[in-house]
């Protein structure tokens, strides 16, 4: 009976993992380069091809270099001897569209190979996920939270594009578990391992900066809970010795990961820096920084650029400050994170979350409830029995500050997501279990209590049941437009774009769905304006059929083209005010046909 039980825990996960990946592959092939994904694909081939970093200095290399890594196995053309790799400065976006469009590479071959990486990233985050989830919860349970990641719209979506936010969730993901489970149980192997994906994590996105105020938060209170739970049991004289030896250990221990991450950002960086000219290097370091407002920050990195055992260092710390030079210094809370959060998450989840979240709250108020009047230690055995869930939960909050207090985009939740998940498989679980039969003498009595039971287990039952369904019909109704996803709160898919922020819902993705629209719907001879951002991409998929536009130019009538297309979040055609759309493509291109 075990090896069924196991057998049909394998089919269940194989399944989930089978259609998510089924799903992210065949979208790979159907949408377009999306903002910067280009260019972190052209950056990636750069760094591992040529161990040069002169271009996209402002992102970590790991995630980039794996992107780009199959596309050493084929013949694709670099353009070495373009002025703009000689002589720009962080020339990415001509380079990428040269590297893409000009040199006779095959952009949708590119793509294709290049988005590898981020699927499987998602998919094993899914597995690792049910891993670690079936020694929390159980083995049946932590099905919920796998399925619940792999059949994300967020994670779908990212987890189809060459960019770095799927390949930094799951090196976030196992940093977070690594360093928790080292606490849990301290070793060597644990702390080296620690160490390592810690570093890891730092060369993959600079979203993993958040580990370091996390782990020094997380080690404060593992400390002092320790402390307090090995007070009574410790004789007095021997206190300070004891406890003060324990906070050098952890203090070490702590030091010893973010060395050993160090070295893995400073060995890595060296190494990718070996073909960049360390004269072109110090200039595009002195250019970068030149309008840098902090002094010592300037030339701090404009030294260690020149100093070759350091100029690695110098390029990774130059990233960071790009990436956070703009993040607000004071508590300045954005709520479009969380509005893009209830829009877009779909509404199984929300209400998952929302029972899980509930239950949470009201144990730890009435834990710390019961402590602040002195009649238990609700709070300090929770802590002891659930650390691991309670670490987690820090672990959200903090990137949730982060994230409302950033001017980046929802993408940046997808680190979360897991242990979100988690914790919210954890709470549905706990809800079934939270009341017990309790014995009773008389028999009529048990069999009303027996009933109750079993008619609340059966409508918590059922209300599971429909939202997980729910939930999975959601994700497959949500393919292939995962990126502009929106909920029924937010009024599907096709209005959410009233509601959200560009980059939330429109990232040039339908682009070669437009182009097949038009081979298909354009009568011959005729041409098309088309107001998108990658003109060389226009070009290249529309050739001369499509003619570049823009607001400010009017309407193309004026020079004899009858139809345009316009993103559906564009706000600036007022004078397309009361003219219905002739068609839509895909989810975020509205095609008019102005001669009517």
């Amino acid at each position: 009976m075990s090896r069924l039980s196991v057998l049909v825990r394998l089919l269940i996960l194989s399944a989930i993992i089978f259609l998510a990946a089924v799903m992210m592959l065949k979208t790979t092939s159907s949408d377009s380069a999306i903002t910067g994904e280009a260019e972190t694909v052209t950056a990636g081939y750069s760094h591992i091809r040529f161990l040069d970093y002169r271009l996209d200095p402002e992102q970590p290399p790991l995630g980039k270099i794996l992107a780009a890594a199959p596309l050493l196995l084929g013949k694709v053309s670099f353009p070495i001897n373009s002025l703009n790799w000689q002589r720009d400065i962080n020339g990415k976006e001509e380079i990428s569209n040269q590297f893409f469009y000009t040199q006779g590479n095959d952009p949708d071959l590119i793509l294709r190979y290049s988005r590898f990486a981020s699927i499987a990233a998602i998919l094993l985050l899914a597995v690792l996920l049910y891993i670690l989830a079936r020694d929390l919860i159980g083995k049946w349970w932590a099905l919920l939270p796998s399925f619940l990641f792999a059949f994300s719209p967020l994670a779908l979506a990212y987890g189809h594009y060459a960019t770095i936010n799927a390949l930094s969730a799951i090196t976030i993901f196992a940093a977070v578990v690594s360093f928790l489970k080292f606490l849990e149980s301290p070793s060597r192997k644990k702390l080296l391992l620690s160490g390592l994906l810690f570093g890891l994590a730092q060369i993959t996105g600079f979203a993993a900066l958040i580990l370091i105020p996390y782990y020094v938060l997380i080690l404060f209170i593992f400390y002092f809970w320790s402390v307090h739970r090995d007070w009574q049991t410790t004789e007095s004289e021997q206190r300070i010795n004891r406890f003060a030896k324990r906070a050098a250990r952890y203090c070490n221990g702590l030091l010893a990961i973010f060395f050993t991450g160090l070295l893995v950002i400073v060995s890595s960086y060296a190494l990718l820096t070996l073909g960049y000219p360390i004269e072109k290097q110090k200039t595009d370091t002195e250019f970068i920084t030149n309008d840098f407002s902090i002094t010592w920050i300037k030339n701090g990195l404009n030294y260690l650029s020149g100093v070759p055992m350091l100029r690695g260092l110098s390029q990774y710390a130059l990233g960071a400050v790009i990436h956070y030079r703009t993040a607000p210094v004071s508590w300045n809370p954005n709520s479009e994170v969380i509005k893009t959060f209830l829009l877009k998450e779909p509404v199984a989840s929300l209400l998952l979350i929302t029972i899980a979240a509930g239950l949470a709250i009201w144990n730890i108020l009435r834990a710390a409830w019961s402590m602040l009047r002195r009649r238990s230690r609700d709070l300090f055995d929770y802590l002891s029995t659930s650390f691991f869930e309670f670490s987690v939960m820090i672990f959200v909050a903090l990137s949730w500050i982060s994230a409302i207090n950033s001017s980046g985009g929802y993408e940046q939740i997808l680190p979360t997501l897991p242990f979100l998940y988690l914790l919210t498989a954890g709470g549905v679980r706990k809800w079934f279990g939270e009341k017990a039969l309790d014995p009773a003498k008389n028999f009529v009595i048990k069999i009303f209590l027996v009933y109750e039971e079993f008619l609340q287990l059966s409508l918590q039952t059922t209300l599971l049941a429909a939202l997980i369904i729910g939930y999975g019909i959601t994700g497959l109704i949500a393919y292939p437009h995962f990126l502009p996803f929106g909920n029924l709160i937010a009024g599907g898919t096709k209005n959410a774009h009233v509601h959200l922020s560009e980059p939330d819902y429109n990232r040039g993705q339908d682009l070669k769905r437009l182009a097949a629209w038009v081979k298909l719907n354009l009568p011959d001879r005729e041409k098309i304006a088309v107001d998108y951002s990658d003109e060389t991409a226009l070009k290249y998929y529309l050739d001369e059929t499509a003619r570049p536009w823009a607001s400010s130019l009017g309407s193309p009538l004026e020079e004899g083209i009858n139809w345009l297309a316009i993103p559906v979040t564009n706000k600036n055609y007022v004078w397309l005010n009361g003219i219905e759309p002739y068609d839509r493509v895909g989810k975020t291109i509205t095609v008019y046909r102005l001669s009517n």
